[in-house]
C-alpha cells in the first residue's frame, strides 16, 4: 500500500510538469551562451570572406607646372593606377582557409551544445535522485509511523515498556529531521539545474524520463573540434607557403607640355629577407600538435567507453538483483509487522528489517541514477548528443 502511494505521488506530480525533452529544448533554444557561440559561425564566415577579398586598387593624381628659362610656363598632369594581381594557387589556398574557419566555428558550436546537453542531463539525474530519495523518506516515515502506532497499542495493552515506545517515537522524529535535511539538498540540485538551463524562475519538471543508448555512432564533438583546428592549421600553412602572394600591376599616363607618356609595368616583391618560412613552420607545428592531441583523446575515449560498458553491465545486474531483493524484503516486513503485533517479533527486529528495506531502495535509486549518467556519458563520447 505504501509503495503504491509513493508511485501515485510521483505520477501525479509528473502530470502537471514539463517533460525533460521539452525542458532541454527550451534551454538550448534560449541559452545566451549557445546563442553567443552560434554568432561565432557568422563571425567566422565574415572573417573568411574578408580573406578572399582583393586589395583595393590605388589611383594617383599629380599636377605639375613647367617653367623653362627660355619659354613661358605651362601645366602638366599625371594619372597612376595600381592593382595587386594574385599569383596562381593563392586564391584557392585562401578559399580552403576561409572554409576551415567556418567549419571550425560550426564544430565549436556543436561542442558547446553537446557539453550543455551533457551538463543539463547530468544535473537533471541528480535532481531526480534527490526527489526520489525525498519520496523514499516519506515512505520511511509512514513505515515508522505504522511501527509507532503498533508500539503505542502494545504499550497501552501492557505488552512493551515505555522505553521501547519512546524509542519508536525517537526513530520517527529522527526520520522527519533527516527528511528536512534532504529537502535542502533537493533545493540545491534543483536550482543548479535551473541555472544550467538559463532559467530565471521556478518551473516544475517531470521526474519521468528514460535515457537510452543512441545506436548512431558519430565523431565525438571534442575530437571533431580538434580535427577542425588541425585542418585550419594545415590550410594556414598552405597560404603561408606562398612567399609572394601577388604582383602589382601599374599603369600611368603623363601629360607634359612637349609629350604624352603612357606607361605599363609590374612591381615584383622580392622574397629575400622574409620568405615566410617561420610562419609555415609554426602552422605545421600547430597541425602536428593537433594530431598528437587527437591521438591522446582517441585513446582516452576508447578507454572511457570500455569502462562505461563494463560498469553498465554491472549496474544492470545490480538493479535486477536489488529489485528482487526489495520484493522479498517487503514480504518479510509485512510478516514481521503482523508478528510484532502479537509479540512474536521484538521492536529491534522490526526496525532492522525496515532499515534494510529502505537502504536497499535507496541503493536502487542510486544505481538507476548511475545507470542514467552512464548512458549520458556514453552517448556524449559516441558523439550522439
Amino acid at each position: 500500500m505504501i509503495k503504491i502511494l509513493s508511485v501515485i505521488v510521483l505520477i501525479t506530480s509528473s502530470l502537471f510538469a514539463q517533460n525533460f525533452n521539452d525542458f532541454l529544448n527550451d534551454a538550448l533554444k534560449n541559452s545566451p551562451y549557445l546563442k553567443s557561440t552560434h554568432l561565432g559561425i557568422n563571425q567566422a564566415k565574415e572573417e573568411g570572406d574578408a580573406l578572399l577579398l582583393y586589395d583595393n586598387p590605388t589611383l594617383g593624381l599629380r599636377y605639375s607646372r613647367f617653367k623653362p628659362e627660355d619659354t613661358a610656363s605651362s601645366n602638366g598632369y599625371a594619372l597612376e593606377y595600381t592593382q595587386a594581381l594574385r599569383l596562381p594557387g593563392v586564391g584557392s589556398d585562401k578559399e580552403k582557409l576561409s572554409s576551415s574557419l567556418s567549419t571550425q566555428a560550426k564544430a565549436a558550436y556543436s561542442l558547446t551544445k553537446a557539453e550543455l546537453i551533457k551538463e543539463i542531463s547530468l544535473a537533471y539525474t541528480n535532481y531526480v535522485e534527490k526527489k526520489l530519495l525525498e519520496a523514499l523518506s516519506e515512505e520511511e516515515i509512514v513505515l515508522a509511523k505504522v511501527i509507532y502506532d503498533i508500539s503505542q497499542q502494545k504499550y497501552d495493552d501492557g505488552m512493551i515498556s515505555r522505553g521501547l515506545l519512546y524509542e519508536a517515537g525517537l526513530d520517527l522524529e529522527s526520520l522527519e529531521i533527516a527528511k528536512e535535511a534532504l529537502k535542502y539538498e533537493t533545493l540545491e540540485s534543483y536550482f543548479t539545474l535551473l541555472e544550467l538551463a538559463g532559467k530565471s524562475s521556478e518551473i516544475e519538471i517531470s521526474l519521468k524520463h528514460d535515457f537510452a543508448l543512441d545506436a548512431d555512432k558519430n565523431t565525438n564533438a571534442h575530437i571533431h573540434f580538434i580535427q577542425t583546428q588541425k585542418a585550419k592549421a594545415l590550410a594556414s600553412a598552405d597560404v603561408e607557403s606562398h612567399a609572394i602572394e601577388s604582383l602589382e600591376l601599374y599603369a600611368a599616363y603623363d601629360n607634359e607640355p612637349t609629350e604624352d607618356v603612357i606607361s605599363l609595368g609590374l612591381n615584383i616583391p622580392l622574397a629575400i629577407f622574409n620568405t615566410k618560412s617561420q610562419e609555415r613552420t609554426i602552422a605545421r607545428l600547430e597541425a602536428d600538435k593537433m594530431n598528437l592531441l587527437i591521438e591522446k583523446e582517441n585513446s582516452k575515449i576508447t578507454l572511457e567507453k570500455l569502462k562505461l560498458d563494463k560498469q553498465r553491465v554491472l549496474l544492470q545486474s545490480l538493479k535486477s538483483r536489488s529489485q528482487n531483493h526489495i520484493t522479498k524484503l517487503e514480504e518479510v516486513l509485512g510478516m514481521f509487522e503482523e508478528s510484532y503485533k502479537i509479540a512474536k517479533v521484538n521492536l529491534l527486529e522490526l526496525q532492522d528489517i525496515k532499515s534494510k528495506l529502505i537502504k536497499t531502495k535507496s541503493a536502487l535509486i542510486s544505481i538507476q541514477t548511475k545507470l542514467n549518467q552512464n548512458i549520458i556519458m556514453s552517448n556524449y563520447l559516441a558523439g550522439s548528443l
